[in-house]
């Protein structure tokens, strides 16, 4: 059976090739059409394996992130820049946004890409694990008071839930975690405006 993962990598390769016919060919990628892709993917990496939890940024200088934030913000005046990093293959810059989102652009914000990088040796999503270090949250720094607490058994284990009690997903949750024992629930209310009667 294929995975999710590599489904989404097929997607996202025949996505590429409909937005830059050319780009593929039974080698893989060419540098017509996609050339762009090409020299982010292939040249530089080629032969190294890529690691998301180490640093995958190069020092942009601050002119450089002038620029991108400035037209980035331009083309997309309802986003919220966050994080201008330099990419270490291909001269593309990796664009935060809206906390979690990624965009990747060329050095004059100009040029920009949506998807998932992907290192074509080990197929790793690059970005998917790009996205799981942005999500991690330093516990120690949650407003722990602003929470309901629940102790169960000796409260042990530590966790932190985030929900909204119209969901019907968060209700679920919690049938689950009445199987729990030695944990400390920190939950915080977080109204989605998704279901009838969220506020």
């Amino acid at each position: 059976m294929i995975s999710q993962k590599i489904l989404k990598v097929v997607a996202a390769m025949i996505s590429i090739m409909a937005l830059y016919p050319g780009s593929v060919n039974a080698d893989g990628l060419s540098a017509k059409g996609g050339g762009m892709l090409a020299k982010a993917l292939g040249n530089s990496s080629a032969g190294k394996s890529f690691d998301s939890r180490k640093s995958n940024s190069a020092e942009a200088s601050a002119a450089e992130v002038d620029v991108i934030r400035k037209a980035v913000t331009a083309a997309l005046p309802n986003v919220i820049v966050g994080t201008i990093s330099k990419l270490p293959y291909g001269g593309w810059y990796e664009v935060i946004f809206d906390k979690s989102n990624i965009l990747y652009v060329d050095s004059s914000g100009q040029v920009g890409l949506f998807g998932n990088l992907v290192e074509l040796n080990t197929r790793k999503n690059l970005t998917e694990l790009r996205k799981d270090d942005l999500m991690v949250t330093d516990f120690s720094k949650l407003p722990l008071g602003d929470a309901f607490v629940r102790v169960k058994g000796n409260g042990s284990r530590k966790m932190a839930l985030f929900s909204d009690p119209e969901c019907p997903y968060c209700k679920r949750i919690e049938q689950e975690l009445s199987k729990v024992t030695d944990v400390t629930i920190y939950t915080f209310l977080l109204p989605l405006d998704a279901y009838s009667g969220a506020t």
